[in-house]
C-alpha cells in the first residue's frame, strides 16, 4: 500500500509527467481531498495553537470559552491564528481585552497578509493579482493565457506551475475538475482579496501596468475600471 499526502497541483504535475502514474491512480487509487476544514478540525487547530502558546492561563480560558466566535469567523485561517498567538503579547492586557484584540486581528488581518505577500516572488505576486481581477474560481487554462503574455520572450521567469505551488502554501487552494481535466483556482479567504485590493491601489504605479499587459479577458478590464481606477494616475489611465 502507498499513502501519498500532497497538494492537488503537485499530484497533477506528477501525473502529467508520468502517464503510467495517472493510469495507476485512476484504476486503483482512492483520493481523499480536503476541500476545507470542518468545525471540529478548526477547533482542534485553535486548541493546539493555544496549548503551544506562551499567553497567560486566563487569556487561554477566555479564548477557549468563546472559541465559537473564532471557529465560525469568515477569516478563520490557521496561519493567521498562529501568527497572532505567537507574536502578540498579552502582557498588560486583561484576558478579555486580549480576546477582543484577536477578534480585531481576524476582522482585519492585513498586517499578516502583507508579511506573507512581500515574501512572494514577483511572478507569484502577479499571478495573485491576475486571479484577483478575474472571476473566481478561475480555470488554470485561462490563467495560463494571461501568464504567457508575461513570460513571453523571457524564459528566466518562473513557470506558472511553480507560482501556483508557491501560492498554494498561503493564499489559494486548487481543486481538480475531471470533466475539464484542469485545475480551478480560488482564494482561501475574502480577507486575502481585500488585502490585494488595497495592495494594488497603494502600488498601482509599479504593478498595474504589468497587470494590464497580461489581461486577456474583458471582465478583467471592467473590474479594474470599476474597483481600482479611482486610485490610478493619469499615466496609467491613458
Amino acid at each position: 500500500k502507498l499513502i501519498l499526502t500532497t497538494r492537488e497541483y503537485v499530484l497533477q504535475q506528477g501525473m502529467e509527467s508520468h502517464p503510467s502514474l495517472r493510469g495507476l491512480i485512476k484504476e486503483y487509487g482512492l483520493v481523499c481531498a480536503l476541500e476545507e476544514y470542518s468545525d471540529r478540525e478548526k477547533s482542534n487547530i485553535l486548541f493546539s495553537h493555544l496549548y503551544h502558546s506562551d499567553i497567560k492561563y486566563d487569556a487561554v480560558v477566555s479564548i477557549f470559552t468563546q472559541c465559537d466566535r473564532i471557529v465560525y469567523h469568515p477569516n478563520y485561517n490557521p496561519r493567521v491564528l498562529a501568527q497572532f498567538l505567537h507574536s502578540k503579547s498579552d502582557q498588560d492586557l486583561s484576558a478579555e481585552d486580549y480576546f477582543w484584540m484577536l477578534m480585531e486581528y481576524l476582522d482585519d488581518p492585513s498586517d499578516f497578509w502583507e508579511e506573507v505577500f512581500i515574501e512572494l516572488s514577483e511572478e507569484a505576486k502577479l499571478v495573485a493579482m491576475l486571479l484577483f481581477i478575474s472571476s473566481t474560481p478561475m480555470m488554470q487554462g485561462d490563467l495560463e493565457l494571461c501568464y504567457q503574455k508575461y513570460i513571453y520572450g523571457n524564459p528566466a521567469k518562473k513557470a506558472l506551475s511553480d507560482c501556483i505551488a508557491e501560492l498554494e502554501q498561503t493564499l489559494i487552494r486548487t481543486s481538480y475538475l475531471d470533466d475539464w481535466n484542469m485545475l480551478e483556482i480560488q482564494f482561501l479567504s475574502p480577507a486575502i482579496q481585500d488585502f490585494i485590493q488595497e495592495f494594488m491601489k497603494k502600488n498601482c504605479e509599479q504593478y498595474v501596468p504589468v497587470v494590464l499587459d497580461c489581461i486577456c479577458f474583458y471582465n478583467q478590464y471592467l473590474f479594474l475600471l470599476e474597483h481600482q481606477a479611482s486610485a490610478y494616475s493619469q499615466r496609467i489611465l491613458d
